[in-house]
């Protein structure tokens, strides 16, 4: 990650730690999408590889957050969590996700929250274009959900607590790795 996002300025205030975030894994979250864009999840096989791909990357995310003990730094952070709602859908049980993800910081982890909580967005929006939004209860569980203002002022907190803007940027780059890596 390029340390210069760290000094970004709009109008000669310090920029907004999502706009950050955002410029700084713009190529990642792109290749995340183009990755996600290659399932017709209008057909079973399609929805079906696309659960599979969504499980490599937040089976390696959430647990590396649970082991770094998100649940202290992020009191929601159970409630946020999704993994268990994709493996009952895929019935995947224990199976293996995707490459192994650590987090070296507090910083690092909000990062990749911020990944999590953005791909939660991103359901929403794949959820309504599925012919019947109910077919997928990992997907149709984002429609009404309204976690990302609040999300926003907690990772704000985080910024100006932490100071350490190339540790998110670290933690997202990460977490979207986590989705791009078999």
């Amino acid at each position: 990650m390029n340390s210069a996002f760290t000094a970004i300025r709009q109008g000669g205030c310090k920029a907004e730690i999502r706009h950050v975030l955002a410029e700084a894994t713009r190529d990642l979250h792109t290749a995340v999408d183009r990755r996600a864009a290659l399932f017709d999840m209008r057909n079973p096989e399609g929805l079906s590889s696309f659960l599979s791909f969504m499980h490599a990357g937040l089976s390696a995310i959430e647990t590396a957050l649970d082991e770094f003990g998100m649940s202290s730094i992020f009191p929601e952070w159970p409630d946020r969590k999704r993994l268990h709602i994709l493996e009952e859908e895929i019935a995947m049980g224990n199976q293996a996700g995707g490459r192994a993800v650590r987090f070296q910081s507090e910083a690092e982890t909000w990062g990749a929250l911020y990944v999590l909580e953005g791909s939660r967005l991103g359901g929403r929006m794949l959820a309504r274009m599925l012919p019947e939004p109910s077919i997928s209860p990992f997907l149709a569980g984002n429609i009404d959900c309204r976690f990302w203002s609040v999300f926003l002022g907690k990772l704000s907190d985080a910024d100006d607590r932490l100071n350490d803007r190339n540790g998110m940027m670290l933690g997202a780059g990460k977490a979207f790795g986590a989705f791009l890596t078999p």
